[in-house]
């Protein structure tokens, strides 16, 4: 049985729309770089977090929502079956390495099967790599997961399973 452990809830207060339309990048005619893109949705989280549409709970939480425990597992608890090629979790793991935020969940069974969110779980473990201190805990050594309650009837890549976007955020910032 995997053990997840609680975190600090980002709430976002705003407009979902909003919030997908910052997920979805897109490059503009001005951008020097392919990267520009991301510094505008850091910039524009950390301008949500001043603002206050961005809260963050005082108390550490677990929350239960529609079938789903939410909370914070080491990604080496964590299997994956699927292989992910670099350039599916390349937008993933861009948008993770700006903003230190995991703004969805990893699907994961009671005993920490990866079942949906395979480009995130990739993205995450790429960065864990790269941020990788032999010996130290690091918040990149953990990612949100959302525990199905109900895995045992459920398969790897089961189209049902995506936990409300925005629902439960996690900043690694708050490790």
């Amino acid at each position: 049985m995997l053990e997840l452990r609680p975190y600090r809830v980002l709430e976002y207060h705003g407009s979902i729309d909003a919030l997908m339309e910052l997920l979805q990048p897109e490059r503009e005619p001005g951008d020097r770089s392919q990267f520009v893109r991301y510094a505008r949705i850091a910039a524009q989280m950390a301008a949500w977090d001043r603002d206050g549409t961005n809260k963050r709970s005082t108390a550490l939480a677990s929350p239960v929502v529609d079938g789903f425990e939410y909370g914070v597992a080491r990604l080496s608890d964590l299997t994956c079956s699927v292989e992910v090629a670099p350039r599916d979790k390349e937008e993933d793991q861009r948008i993770l390495e700006a903003t230190q935020i995991y703004f969805s969940p990893v699907v994961v069974s009671a005993s920490g099967e990866v079942l949906a969110g395979f480009e995130l779980f990739a993205a995450a473990i790429a960065l864990r790599d790269e941020l990788a201190r032999p010996g130290k805990e690091r918040a990149s050594d953990f990612c949100l997961v959302a525990k199905s309650l109900n895995s045992e009837d459920l398969d790897a890549g089961s189209s049902h399973l995506v936990p409300k976007i925005g629902v439960n955020m996690w900043s690694l910032k708050d490790f």
